[in-house]
């Protein structure tokens, strides 16, 4: 029975409405500034859930591990210069320790042919304590969380970090979220009950609180100006 309802979970949150609102909106922010028929590089994405969001564009994965399409040694992509004509990193830059971030974004820069896009939490003072109070609330719980206790670790890309790469490669940038929202978000998606039955019905409900925010939240989340509270950032590059 415990199998059949994971099964079941992992069918249903594979629905790109049904997926936590984090995760669905800087896909689908990301997808617009990608046209269809596109051949499309990206990397840190191993579990890639662009081909959802984009019409008609081939879609590689490149990652340190599986299941990505293309495995590389996180420094150099074994692939020729400009073999893609989007190159993306979705909530990668982050999980880079600061000195090894100007290198990667080179390395991006290298395989892509007309457009980067870069996305990653933005490290303002407020979203640097944040992280550090909810990774210590979760720790107290007992519960780990290796990807924030990464962030904390190495820090997450702070504005003026961005602002010198933008300037380096004559980009853009856009924001979007709130971290205070992206908090109460963050408490709802991790909450579980302890009654497995009570956990079930929970389950259910989050997959509707998901499709009400992703269809009618994303709109008031993203093209934000940025703020202490902007939860997240976008850089795109065009080479052409």
């Amino acid at each position: 029975m415990k199998n059949k309802f994971r099964k079941l979970q992992n069918f249903l949150v594979s629905y790109k409405y049904l997926i936590p609102p984090d995760t669905f909106e800087r896909h689908k922010f990301i997808s617009t500034f990608i046209k269809p028929n596109k051949n499309i590089l990206d990397v840190g994405g191993s579990m890639s859930k662009l081909p959802q969001f984009t019409k008609n564009c081939t879609v590689t994965t490149v990652d340190v591990v599986k299941p990505a399409d293309i495995i590389y040694n996180g420094k150099k992509i074994p692939v020729d210069d400009g073999s893609y004509e989007i190159v993306t990193s979705i909530d990668v830059l982050e999980h880079i320790p600061s000195p090894d971030r100007a290198g990667f974004i080179k390395e991006l820069y290298r395989v892509g042919r007309d457009r980067i896009i870069i996305s990653a939490p933005l490290g303002t003072d407020f979203h640097l304590e944040y992280e550090k109070k909810t990774l210590e609330y979760y720790q107290k719980k007992g519960i780990k969380l290796p990807f924030l206790e990464e962030h904390v670790a190495i820090g997450i890309p702070t504005p003026v970090q961005i602002e010198e790469f933008r300037k380096e490669y004559k980009g853009k940038l856009y924001y979007s979220g709130d971290v205070r929202l992206t908090e109460k978000l963050f408490r709802i998606h991790n909450f579980e009950a302890k009654n497995k039955y009570l956990n079930f019905l929970l389950f259910f409900w989050k997959l509707k609180f998901n499709f009400w925010m992703n269809i009618l939240g994303y709109y008031f989340l993203v093209n934000k100006k940025q703020s202490k509270y902007t939860n997240r950032f976008y850089l795109i590059f065009d080479k052409s």
